[in-house]
C-alpha cells in the first residue's frame, strides 16, 4: 500500500493515479527545507517530487497527520466498516472502473 500510494500520488512516474501536490509540497518542504514559494511551481510542472526515502522519513516523523487527509493513504479499516458491511467483491481502486464495468456485464 505504501509503495502504490507513493508511485500513484507522489512520484513523477506516469500511473493511473493523480498526483497530490499538497502532500508532495509538505514532504519536500519538511525533508529538503526548500521554501513553499520555490517548490510549488516546480511541483505543478512535475519537475520535482519527493523520493521514496523522503516519503518514508516524512511518514515516520509526521505520522499520519497529512497523509490521512487523502483516502488513498487512510488505513482501510477506518472506512471499510468490515464489521458492519458484508463485502462480496473487493476491487483494487486503480482498476475499479474497468473491473466494475466487467463485473456489471457479468451479473446483469
Amino acid at each position: 500500500r505504501a509503495v502504490s500510494g507513493y508511485r500513484q500520488k507522489l512520484s513523477t512516474e506516469k500511473t493511473l493515479g493523480n498526483p497530490l501536490p499538497k502532500i508532495q509540497l509538505a514532504i519536500l518542504n519538511s525533508e529538503r527545507k526548500i521554501p513553499e514559494r520555490v517548490l510549488k511551481p516546480k511541483i505543478e510542472a512535475s519537475e520535482v517530487a519527493p523520493t521514496f526515502e523522503e516519503y518514508v522519513r516524512f511518514t515516520l516523523k509526521e505520522g499520519d497527520n497529512v497523509l490521512i487527509a487523502d483516502a488513498h493513504f487512510r488505513p482501510q479499516y477506518k472506512f471499510l466498516k468490515a464489521d458492519k458491511v458484508r463485502y462480496d467483491y473487493i476491487i483494487p481502486m486503480e482498476f475499479a472502473e474497468h473491473m466494475s464495468t466487467e463485473f456489471f456485464k457479468k451479473v446483469g
